[in-house]
């Protein structure tokens, strides 16, 4: 197997009670080479400086990088800096200041990565944990076994939305084949789309990443129209760039748009106060009282 560098690049920001659980997790990778960013986003709680005590008592292998933005960029561009501006691997992977990786996690993903040439991003069934690390979902699948999709597979599942981004690995070509993000707020889907505009998905059902859950976590919520709109006009902008580029075909075109129509209607009903429209409210109850539309595709492996 070839030894291609990889980039671990962890986003912090007021993150002081569990960042160094984070970098520690980041440090103890058995990947190498590695180059380890830690990016925090003007924090005001001593994020950074803990970072910065706990890196300089480190005498390992990898390359470690650290930065503080003097201003908070906020997610979107805090992710385009450091994917863009600041990263050098062949394969990206994300985590945030409250989350813990396991010393596996690189390894693995770069040996899906090789593996599966066409896979573009990769995610697991993460073990999700509270604030004293307890574990919340002890009964997930968690079988060693993997997804392969595709864009197609992806069109065909109207209310599966996207595997969690706290987990996320993509190759560069994600970063290289498309502009930076400058419209929604957030990163996740864009990134995770983008993938399978360029190629296929693949999730793991292992427990490499462990994220908390400390009632300030930093996804975004579809909860404005402004948020919507701005999400929307992304992905249209990444569909039309993929087509236009010849990433895609027509019908992949087409599939596309379809898909995130049906997103956006979906985020639109499940946004909105009931109270101001009928059709929301009839949705609403339709979902409660009948349980037809459900957020993950049929396929009952994923759940």
């Amino acid at each position: 197997m070839n030894k291609e560098l990889a980039s671990l690049c962890v986003l912090t920001y007021n993150q002081i009670d569990y960042v160094e659980d984070a970098v520690t997790s980041a440090l103890n990778q058995d990947y190498s080479p590695l180059e380890i960013i830690f990016s925090d986003d003007g924090s005001s709680d001593g994020t950074f400086e803990k970072i910065k005590e706990i890196v300089s008592l480190y005498k390992g292998p990898h390359k470690v990088v650290i930065n503080q933005n003097n201003s908070n960029l906020g997610i979107r561009e805090h992710v385009n800096k450091v994917l863009y501006d600041m990263s050098h691997g062949k394969y990206l992977l994300l985590g945030a200041g409250d989350d813990i990786s396991d010393a596996h996690r690189v390894s693995e993903y770069v040996g899906y990565f090789q593996k599966f040439p066409d896979v573009m991003s990769i995610s697991c069934l993460s073990k999700v944990i509270d604030k004293e690390g307890k574990c919340l979902n002890p009964t997930a699948l968690w079988n060693n076994k993997i997804t392969l999709y595709s864009l197609d597979d992806y069109a065909s599942w109207p209310y599966f939305f996207m595997n969690s981004g706290d987990s996320r690995g993509i190759r560069r070509d994600v970063i290289t084949s498309f502009h930076r993000m400058q419209y929604s707020r957030d990163e996740d889907i864009f990134l995770y789309i983008r993938s399978l505009l360029l190629g296929s998905a693949l999730y793991i059902r292992s427990p490499l990443v462990s994220r908390r859950m400390t009632g300030n976590n930093t996804s975004a919520s579809f909860s404005s129209k402004e948020l919507l709109s701005g999400m929307r006009k992304q992905l249209d902008a990444d569909i039309k760039y993929a087509y236009d580029h010849k990433y895609i075909r027509d019908n992949e075109y087409q599939m596309a748009k379809q898909k995130l129509n049906y997103l956006m209607d979906y985020f639109c009903i499940y946004t909105t106060n009931p109270k101001s429209s009928l059709k929301v409210l009839f949705y609403r109850l339709l979902r409660h009282n009948l349980k037809l539309i459900r957020y993950y595709p049929v396929d009952t492996s994923w759940q």
